[in-house]
This record gives C-alpha cells, sequence and structure tokens, in this order.
C-alpha cells in the first residue's frame, strides 16, 4: 500500500514538473523571439543613425539656392511696400524738452475752443492723452515723437467733431518705448506703432464718416485696430408700428386743415406731399470706441 501512494506521489511530482518545465521554455522562447525583434529593430535604426551621421547637411546647396531666392524676392516685395508707405514717414519736430509743455498747453486750449465753438462737450481738464506732461518734463529724446503724437490726435479730434460728435468721453495714450527709457523703435523696425484710445459719442452717419476718413487718411497712417459701438437704444423697434400720414405744403410745413379722403389722403396732391413712413431705427446716437495705431515706417540700418 505504501508502495502505491510513494509511487503515485512521484507520477504527480513528475507531471507537475513537465508542465513547469515546458511553461518555463514556452516562456522563454517567447520572450527570445520578442527580443530578437527588438533587436533588429534597434540594429536597422543604429543603421540609419549612422547613415545620416555619415551623409551631407541637408538642405541640399539646391535647396538652399532656391530657398535663398524666394527670401531675395520676399525682401523686394516688402521693400516696394514700404517705399510706398514712407510717403506717411514724416519728420519728427524738432522740440526740446523745456519747450513741450507750453506747446501741449497751447494745443488743449486751442480744442477746448474749438469743441465749445462746435458744442462738443469734453471732459475736465482734458489733457489730449498727455496729462503726465502738465506737472513734469519729458525724456529729452521723446519730444520728437511726442510732438509728432500730439498732432496726430488733434487730426483726429477734429474728424471726430467735424463728423457729428455731440460729447468726447475721454482718450488714453500708451507711453512709447523712448518715453519710458527703452531703445527707440525707430531705429531696428520698419513699421512702429504708437496707440492711443478715443471715445465719443455720434450719430450713425458721423460714425461712418469717421471710420472711412480715418481709415483712408492723407495726412497719417491710421489702423482701427479695435473699435466697439454701443447703441443707446437698447431695444429694437416693434415690428408693428402705427405710422400716421402726415401732409406737408411745398415749403415742408404740416398741413391739418385739408380735405382727405377715407385712407387720409389729400384729394388734391398738386401742392401737396404726403408722408407714410417714419424713421423707426437709425437716427439713435452711438457711443463709440476706437483702439488706433499711429503707424511710422522709418529707415533702418538693415532697410
Amino acid at each position: 500500500m505504501k508502495g502505491s501512494k510513494e509511487q503515485s506521489f512521484w507520477i504527480g511530482f513528475a507531471m507537475v514538473t513537465l508542465l513547469l518545465v515546458g511553461g518555463a521554455i514556452y516562456f522563454l522562447m517567447t520572450s527570445l523571439g520578442t527580443y530578437q525583434l527588438s533587436r533588429g529593430d534597434f540594429d536597422s535604426k543604429a543603421s540609419q543613425l549612422r547613415g545620416l551621421e555619415r551623409s551631407a547637411l541637408y538642405p541640399s546647396e539646391e535647396n538652399l539656392t532656391k530657398l535663398s531666392e524666394q527670401i531675395a524676392g520676399f525682401e523686394v516685395e516688402v521693400n516696394k511696400v514700404h517705399d510706398q508707405l514712407k510717403a506717411f514717414q514724416k519728420p519728427l519736430p524738432l522740440v526740446s524738452d523745456q519747450e513741450f509743455p507750453p506747446q501741449l498747453r497751447a494745443a488743449k486750449e486751442e480744442f477746448e475752443r474749438y469743441a465749445i465753438q462746435n458744442l462738443v462737450v469734453t471732459p475736465s481738464d482734458f489733457y489730449l492723452g498727455m496729462g503726465t506732461y502738465q506737472t513734469q518734463l519729458p525724456r529729452p529724446g521723446a519730444t520728437g515723437i511726442l510732438a509728432y503724437e500730439l498732432e496726430a490726435i488733434q487730426h483726429i479730434l477734429k474728424i471726430i467733431i467735424d463728423n457729428g460728435a455731440t460729447e468726447i468721453y475721454s482718450l488714453d495714450r500708451e507711453q512709447t518705448a523712448v518715453e519710458l527709457g527703452q531703445p527707440d523703435p525707430e531705429q531696428s523696425e520698419r513699421v512702429v506703432k504708437y496707440t492711443f484710445q478715443v471715445s465719443f459719442e455720434t450719430t450713425h452717419q458721423g460714425f461712418q464718416d469717421f471710420l472711412n476718413k480715418v481709415s483712408n487718411d492723407d495726412s497719417y497712417f491710421f489702423i482701427v485696430r479695435v473699435l466697439r459701438v454701443d447703441n443707446e437704444e437698447k431695444q429694437g423697434p416693434e415690428k408693428v408700428v402705427a405710422r400716421p400720414v402726415v401732409v406737408r405744403d411745398k415749403d415742408g410745413n404740416p398741413v391739418t386743415d385739408i380735405e382727405v379722403d377715407g385712407d387720409g389722403n389729400p384729394i388734391s396732391t398738386d401742392d401737396y406731399k404726403v408722408e407714410d413712413a417714419t424713421v423707426i431705427f437709425g437716427d439713435e446716437k452711438l457711443r463709440v470706441t476706437a483702439v488706433i495705431d499711429l503707424c511710422r515706417f522709418p529707415e533702418t540700418p538693415e532697410s
């Protein structure tokens, strides 16, 4: 009996051992196959790397020549555009740091008189975006561009007033690099932008005229970069509006004592004009806020 149990044990042990050895062999062969695939892929990539390292640098001489020709052609076109835009490149005014504050004060007073003459409301102590220089002198190197900006701002404000504005709310100007003691961008850049923001109230037609004239100005190159328009009327007109018939005489005066037919139209229209329409939208005031870039196109050493 004991011999039979011992024999069964060794048979079971042999089968388990055989399974373990078979599993180990299978795992070994599978891992070996994976290793060989990875090794082959590594050797292939290593061979490609060595080939690239031995190859001539890319782009080739032919492609480099084509690229150089394209760059040269692009520079020619850029120079053509720059030559056309140089018409707007006025010389900067020659103003000393001591002369600028009195010049600014005179411009402020002139603008105030112009606004009063045209019945336009302006903020109290409106200093054309240059209030800093009421009490301090500008950097000596910044006076030229400041005087140039001052002239351009006066130009913009007169366009606004001449085209139906009733109120100017504000004008804010970004300080130039030279004012801040930084390098002058006109010594290194071919397009330099000086930014200010103006907010005003006007009519629909005044807004259209302002936008057209600023965008097509002959004296300065302006870009209206950001534009916000708010209508004083937040609600649109009703879909159904009663439109009474208005009868006017040949001088445009309304007439009430005239014989009319059942539809309210005058029986005799020889001397009268009938109006059966009224303006229901487009007669409101608009609040316009515009961010404007004043551009200059200097000749740089690289030009």
